[in-house]
């Protein structure tokens, strides 16, 4: 059976994007020996998502300005 990692580790990558997802892949790593890269994947999703919406919406916003 493949060891698996708590679900609360989701959290990490979630809320703190590519930062939280290296944490908890670690955490993944050295204490449950189980599979780190999804949850460094997530991490690395959610901040890129995040720059993207930052980025669009600046652009928005200066190009409502003239």
């Amino acid at each position: 059976m493949k060891n698996r990692f708590p679900g609360i580790l989701w959290l990490l990558p979630i809320c703190f994007g590519v930062i939280g997802g290296t944490v908890a892949a670690f955490i993944s790593s050295m204490k449950y020996q189980a599979s780190w890269w999804e949850l460094f994947v997530a991490g690395l999703l959610v901040s890129v998502a995040c720059y993207v919406f930052l980025i669009l919406f600046v652009f928005a916003e200066f190009s409502l300005l003239g």
